[in-house]
Parts: structure tokens; C-alpha cells; sequence
């Protein structure tokens, strides 16, 4: 019985454990097992950082910060990231759902471009399941051309101590 009641516990504990708040204009998500950084710095929406909760180690491959988003706008299309500077923060709203997990909604905006970046982390895992959003907010037609967000590199380490047999 008292196993039980263990388990039942560690279950429960498990399930509180996604989690994503706000430093000023900086954000954290994450779980027991992974926690993402990103922030608006000097008009930039970037990632800071990509860790391993588990181990401790910063799975970002380079020091530079990496871009949440990237599009190119109108024609010829001039490319455009969260790196690219001039982003101001409309709204960022957080919310729990049905499962424990937690969702994080961060838009941004650029002359009349919207750029909502969603992120949910799942509780007991390493998670976070992320998807961008474009919104023509001004009068005029726009041409979103090649839109993406998923461009990351990861460190893992020493390359002789992999094991890729």
C-alpha cells in the first residue's frame, strides 16, 4: 500500500511541474527536465539559452542567440528574424491547460507585421512543443514569404566521446 501512495505522489508531483513566467521582457519555460530562455533585448526577440535541467548543460550550440522566428517581407523579400531588431511587445499572456501543461503566447510587432510565438511545455518531460504565428496588422496587403522558426544547432559535446555505433 505504501508504494502506492508513493507512486500516486511522485505522479502528482510530476504533473506541477511545467512552469513558464516572466522577467521583465525576459521569458522561462521549462520543466524538471528542460528550460528554455528567450527575451526581448533592445527591440530583438532572441533565445538565450536551451538547457538540460537533468545534467545542468546548456544545449545551445554557439554563444550568439538564435532567432525564435524568420520570414521574408514583400518583393524583392527582404528577410526578416526576431534577431532583426525593432520588435515591440504587444502582449504575452500565459495559461494552464487540461493536462497540467503550460502555454506561452508572446506577440510582437513590426511596423504592421504581428509575430505571436507559442510555446506549451508538458509536465515530466522535456517537451516544449513551439509554433509561430503571422498577423497582418496594418491596412495594407503584405507577402509573408518563407516563414519559419525551427533553426536550431546543438552542442553535444565532446565529438570523441560520441558513440554513434
Amino acid at each position: 500500500m505504501s508504494a502506492l501512495l508513493f507512486l500516486a505522489a511522485d505522479f502528482a508531483s510530476g504533473a506541477d511541474d511545467a512552469y513558464a513566467r516572466q522577467e521583465g521582457q525576459r521569458w522561462i519555460i521549462g520543466s524538471a527536465k528542460v528550460e528554455r530562455v528567450v527575451a526581448l533585448e533592445d527591440g530583438r526577440f532572441i533565445l538565450k539559452s536551451l538547457g538540460d535541467r537533468v545534467t545542468g548543460r546548456d544545449l545551445t550550440a554557439t554563444a550568439a542567440p538564435g532567432d525564435e522566428f524568420f520570414f521574408g517581407l514583400g518583393s524583392p523579400p527582404e528577410r526578416l528574424s526576431g534577431a532583426s531588431g525593432g520588435w515591440k511587445l504587444v502582449d504575452s499572456q500565459k495559461r494552464a491547460l487540461t493536462q497540467g501543461e503550460i502555454e506561452l503566447d508572446i506577440t510582437l510587432e513590426r511596423n504592421a507585421v504581428q509575430v505571436t510565438r507559442s510555446y506549451v511545455v508538458y509536465p515530466s518531460s522535456s517537451i516544449i512543443r513551439e509554433w509561430v504565428t503571422f498577423k497582418n496588422s496594418g491596412l495594407s496587403p503584405i507577402r509573408v514569404i518563407e516563414p519559419g522558426f525551427l533553426n536550431l544547432s546543438f552542442r553535444l559535446g565532446d565529438p570523441q566521446s560520441l558513440d554513434v555505433r
